[in-house]
């Protein structure tokens, strides 16, 4: 099994939001990133996503930001924005934070097991113009 991240937008509930490949996040504005926990699960026709649904009595995501020289870096939990859909996740972006990220990483805390998500979205930060992209 491999474990996913997918960056959503336009989320209204769980069942109405869009899947993207590439977010913009400005420097200086505040905002929620929402992603989706999925797992790659094997089927008879290959492998397809799914989305992946927490079970434990004790659920914590934890998002890190890494800056691209390495010198500066954002750790902070994500939230639930539905209590229906342990898959949803959000990470506020705050009007202080320096955008200028190369990775991005989401641990999700089940029960005391971790587990580590790949992202696959990319996501373009901007500073009067001046866009960084991690992947």
């Amino acid at each position: 099994m491999r474990y996913v991240v997918k960056v959503l937008d336009n989320v209204n509930n769980v069942n109405s939001f869009d899947v993207v490949g590439e977010v913009v996040l400005t420097r200086g504005n505040e905002s929620g990133l929402n992603f989706q926990l999925m797992v790659e699960r094997s089927t008879s026709d290959g492998t397809e996503l799914q989305r992946y649904i927490p079970q434990g009595s004790s659920i914590r995501v934890e998002t890190q930001f890494d800056s691209l020289d390495q010198n500066f870096h954002i750790r902070r939990a994500a939230s639930q924005p539905f209590a229906g859909d342990t898959s949803i996740w959000m990470v506020p972006i705050l009007s202080q934070d320096q955008l200028m990220f190369n990775s991005m990483r989401v641990t999700l805390t089940e029960d005391g097991k971790k587990t580590n998500f790949i992202v696959e979205t990319d996501i373009a930060t901007e500073d009067i113009g001046d866009r960084r992209r991690f992947t």
